[in-house]
């Protein structure tokens, strides 16, 4: 969520003293201090689900795209929290690119290229590597389960939130962005199967994803891409929520 951090920070940290954000890792709140010190924020490391805060403190509640990684029984938790916090007529936000329904229709090839890829690459680790990692991983996560839209529209409703709205829009994602999201551990893991530690499963993910752009016969392997500004780009659907606490 250090993205977050700092993107939030960037544009409306100056200018809304008080506002507090808050990440699970302690790596990703280092990394925001650093770059966003002449910001009036408060970094705070919390579980979202649990947040150290008094009831009706903020004017809205963004919860940037990682709201996936949080299991059935915890996602519950998690909007009762960000309602229990903010005051009456605050808003919340949040989005996500990984939900049942973000793989556009005809792209599926480039995800399954991708992964034949990443598997191939693991297995050019050496045997005592290879064996040492794949006894690292533990048991998948719960979190693996996606929801679609709708069920996160109605996560909100339940704990009271209303004007409640689910947009979709389908985003055009170059090498650059397939890059970064191959470094998020749950989605290079998941990709393939959770048989490797997250880095190495990222490092994998990310060769992959050169390799399937730079491949000369990339339109004939992967359908369903775009060029956007002289880009060639696989489009992936975005959900962003908002709602208000009345």
């Amino acid at each position: 969520m250090s993205d977050l951090c700092q993107e939030v920070a960037r544009r409306i940290g100056a200018r809304l003293p008080g506002t507090v954000m808050i990440d699970r890792d302690l790596n990703a709140l280092e990394i925001a201090r650093e770059h966003h010190a002449r910001y009036p924020i408060a970094l705070l490391q919390s579980l979202g689900q649990s947040l150290p805060l008094p009831d009706d403190l903020g004017r809205y509640v963004v919860i940037g795209n990682g709201i996936h990684n949080f299991g059935a029984g915890e996602k519950p938790a998690l909007f009762k929290e960000a309602f229990r916090v903010i005051r009456h007529g605050a808003g919340l936000f949040l989005n996500s690119a990984f939900y049942d329904g973000s793989v556009v229709q005809g792209t599926e090839h480039f995800y399954q290229e991708t992964v034949r890829r990443g598997v191939r690459i693991t297995r050019n680790l050496t045997s005592s590597e290879t064996s040492q990692a794949v006894n690292a991983v533990s048991v998948k996560p719960e979190a693996i389960r996606q929801i679609d839209a709708s069920t996160y529209a109605s996560l909100a409703r339940d704990v009271g939130f209303d004007d409640v709205r689910a947009h979709e829009m389908v985003v055009p994602m170059d090498q650059a962005l397939w890059e970064a999201i191959a470094d998020f551990s749950a989605y290079s893991q998941g990709a393939l199967h959770h048989k490797f530690p997250a880095d190495v499963a990222c490092e994998a993910m990310k060769q992959a994803t050169r390799e399937v752009f730079q491949d000369p016969d990339f339109s004939r392997k992967v359908y369903g891409a775009v060029t956007v500004d002289g880009k060639v780009a696989v489009p992936r659907r975005w959900l962003w929520v908002t709602a208000r606490k009345p």
